[in-house]
């Protein structure tokens, strides 16, 4: 389902190893996939998924969040460095595992952006709607150091 979701973003996304904490890297950006049911009035995600974005972003990489709603098929995203957000500690108890829980950031839905499901013939548009830069002003790739 992550790769189905990006695709939509952008075919050519690579996906990253599991320690990078986020998911793909695109031109120049990074992202974390999530798909969740809307449960609950706010969104959930670990805050070491803040802490990554906070770093990927101290070095110039914009860092997104896509959740995909699964009931629904809703897409949202969200920049959150530039989204407010509360802490709180939280998690599943399902598993009856003390590690699953954990500090939480919570999202409100509406302080996300809600994409829709591009066709072939709008891909140019999506593309340019989540990421905020149509393909031909995409930054230029920087070696790595």
């Amino acid at each position: 389902m992550e790769r189905e979701i990006m695709d939509m973003i952008d075919p050519d996304a690579q996906h990253l190893p599991s320690w990078y904490v986020f998911d793909f890297f695109s031109n120049g950006s990074v992202y974390e996939i999530k798909c969740r049911k809307k449960k609950y009035r706010n969104w959930f995600i670990s805050l070491k998924k803040i802490l990554a974005a906070q770093s990927y972003e101290s070095i110039g990489l914009p860092a997104y969040l896509v959740v995909r709603l699964n009931d629904t098929g809703e897409v949202f995203k969200l920049r959150p460095t530039q989204t407010p957000y509360d802490i709180i500690f939280s998690g599943t108890e399902k598993r009856n595992d003390p590690n699953d829980m954990e500090p939480m950031a919570v999202f409100n839905w509406n302080d996300m952006v809600r994409l829709q499901s591009p066709s072939q013939q709008d891909k140019a548009s999506w593309s340019e709607h989540l990421c905020g830069r149509r393909d031909d002003e995409r930054p230029q790739a920087r070696p790595w150091r």
